[in-house]
């Protein structure tokens, strides 16, 4: 499984008391084969937003 992230983090008042935080991600989604085994299917993407 592979899940690719990137994200940037803005902090407004140079330390972690305030900032602004931006992630998008590529998430796996899991389907089940004939076997009943586990496969992902396709992928589908998240984005965070974060104060």
């Amino acid at each position: 499984m592979v899940m690719h992230e990137t994200g940037i983090n803005w902090f407004i008042t140079g330390n972690h008391s305030s900032k602004l935080s931006v992630n998008v991600q590529e998430r796996p989604v899991f389907a089940l084969d004939t076997n009943t085994a586990a496969v992902v299917s396709h992928y589908r993407a998240m984005a965070q937003l974060q104060l």
